[in-house]
Formats: structure tokens, C-alpha cells, sequence
């Protein structure tokens, strides 16, 4: 008997290790689509960022996003607010999204994607270019942000 019962003591003790693989606090979520709304947050510089989400005719999409970034380069570093939200439309799939954000003036459009979790989060990437207007060259930010829904 006393052998019946270390074995089923050992078998208890897999089951529980087993069931609890992967359901760790530190494990990320899957991707998911949002709902329409507004995520707040800021980017790996310390910076504000705000992004939007609606319904489009073609899907769910990011629909706007406004921040503030630092892009530096040989010869010269700028730091640029958007105080007005750029409109964009980078439809979501699976809860991920990339595309373009076509910026004020002459400068390239700036390169985004990211991915929302649980319905409350964004986190992503995006690459800028800004050339210097008197043609002392260009100064690039890559920068990541992660942003949460808005109440």
C-alpha cells in the first residue's frame, strides 16, 4: 500500500507542475485584437505617445497616432512634438499591426508595428528619419513604446 501511495503522491506532484507550466504572471498574453479606443503612454526615450484605434471600411485599424521624439544624427539631433495627431490607417490582424505614418513636410513617412494584449495593451516599435533642411544630413530615431487603454 505504502508503494501505491508514493506513486500516486509523484503522480499528483507532475500533474500540478505540468499544469502550471506557462501559466506564469511573466507570461506575455497572446496578440489580440482591440477594441475601438485610445492608448496612452510613452516610448523608450521617456516621451509621451498616444494611439488611436477604430473601425475603418476595411477593418479594425490604427487610426492616428501622436507623440514626441528625440532622432539624432552626425551633425545634428532635433526633437520633434506632433501636437496634433497624425491620421494614419494600419489595419489590424491578429491583434498586430504595421504600416506607414506619413509625417508633416518633406520627411520620409515614419515605419511602425506593434501589438495589442488582453484589450488593454499596445506595445511596439517605430523608425524615423528627419533630414536637417539646410542639408546638414539626417537624424534617425528607432524607438519602442507600450502604451494602455485610456478609461
Amino acid at each position: 500500500m505504502s508503494k501505491k501511495f508514493g506513486l500516486l503522491v509523484i503522480v499528483i506532484v507532475m500533474l500540478s507542475l505540468l499544469a502550471a507550466c506557462g501559466s506564469g504572471k511573466n507570461s506575455k498574453a497572446p496578440a489580440s485584437d482591440p477594441t475601438p479606443g485610445v492608448f496612452i503612454g510613452t516610448t523608450s526615450q521617456g516621451m509621451d505617445f498616444i494611439l488611436e484605434v477604430g473601425n475603418t471600411p476595411d477593418g479594425l485599424a490604427v487610426t492616428s497616432v501622436k507623440y514626441k521624439v528625440k532622432v539624432t544624427g552626425d551633425g545634428f539631433s532635433a526633437t520633434i512634438d506632433y501636437v496634433q495627431a497624425l491620421e494614419c490607417q494600419m489595419l489590424v490582424k491578429d491583434g498586430r499591426f504595421s504600416g506607414e505614418v506619413n509625417l508633416n513636410g518633406e520627411d520620409a513617412p515614419a515605419q511602425f508595428s506593434g501589438a495589442f494584449f488582453n484589450d488593454n495593451r499596445v506595445e511596439g516599435r517605430f523608425k524615423q528619419v528627419k533630414v536637417h533642411p539646410q542639408g546638414y544630413g539626417e537624424a534617425t530615431a528607432d524607438v519602442t513604446f507600450s502604451a494602455d487603454r485610456s478609461e
